[in-house]
């Protein structure tokens, strides 16, 4: 895909949707019957305003700004660019199936506590119906038909890669994904005691790449699990604690965020823990686990 969408968004762009926390700007474009996505965030925190001004000059112009425009990876629907001297980066997902769509759209979010009998009867069923499709891009980068260049380690059970929105310039501002090849492991409630072995390697590897290859100290490295995740196949997200990502409610509120430290205790005190405990969850009002819960 080219930078083609630059010309749909100026044309045939739809809501934009503003989201100061998440520090991102989002339009939605058309092209050849099918719908595209386009998030456009600033690379040096905090500045939005620099997002909009783009948004403005890109409508103004109908499409037809003249930006630096180059392509920093491609795969399945997902593609990411940097544009504007370097100011910003531009994520386009083209096509974008609907579930992609809602996660930028602002919602109205609910919460509660989810139980061990709600985990079954409500989560699991979601869970089991989400399609293959949608981890397809979690298979390109474990198969190496996709983002091969980012992977920073690579063994039998984890890879470990920059997350897409560091630019991996400044290490105050580090973040990196550890994700477990293992399928069948797709949030922490599928954790036990036999896998401490492998949470604790992963936890070593992490700070070691942090440490060797962006001088970044372990003392400094914050990892933590979303829970429930943005994606189902299990996974650990390494941000430096002086990020600005960790100042958006979202990725590090109190409900989401779970320490892998804290994780790794509470399985070594109790085995199976994760399958028995209540967690607390935040989502929108509109989710197939809320719905499902409203129902029972």
């Amino acid at each position: 895909m080219d930078s083609d969408w630059l010309q749909l968004v100026g044309v045939e762009g739809d809501t934009v949707i503003l989201n100061e926390n998440e520090q991102f700007v989002a339009s939605t474009f058309s092209s050849k019957g099918e719908t595209g996505l386009l998030v456009v965030r600033p690379c040096i925190p905090p500045s939005l305003a620099i997002v909009g001004r783009f948004f403005n000059r890109l409508k103004e112009s109908q499409g037809k700004i003249e930006a630096m425009v180059w392509k920093k990876f491609e795969n399945d629907c997902f593609h990411k660019y940097v544009l504007a001297g370097e100011l910003l980066e531009a994520e386009v997902v083209y096509p974008c199936s609907t579930k992609i769509l809602a996660k930028y759209a602002p919602k109205k979010q609910v919460q509660f506590s989810e139980t061990a009998a709600i985990y079954e009867e409500c989560t699991v069923p979601f869970l089991n119906s989400i399609p293959v499709s949608d981890r397809k891009w979690i298979d390109n980068i474990f198969e190496g038909k996709a983002e091969t260049e980012s992977v920073l380690e690579r063994n039998e059970t984890f890879i470990i890669m920059p997350d897409y929105k560091w630019d991996k310039k400044d290490a105050t501002q580090l973040y990196l994904l550890g994700i477990v090849s293992d399928p069948s492991l797709r949030s922490i409630r599928d954790l036990r005691e036999k896998h401490l072995p492998l949470l604790r390697s992963l936890d070593a590897a992490i700070r070691n790449v942090a440490a060797e290859t962006f001088g970044a100290p372990s003392s400094e490295i914050v990892i933590f699990c979303h829970y429930l995740p943005s994606f189902f196949q299990l996974h650990v997200h390494a941000v430096h604690h002086r990020a600005a990502i960790l100042k958006s409610t979202w990725t590090f509120s109190a409900i989401r965020a779970h320490l892998l430290s804290t994780i790794i205790d509470n399985i070594s005190l109790v085995p199976d823990f994760y399958e028995r405990c209540t967690l607390p969850m935040a989502l929108p009002i509109d989710h197939p686990i809320v719905m499902s819960n409203t129902h029972k």
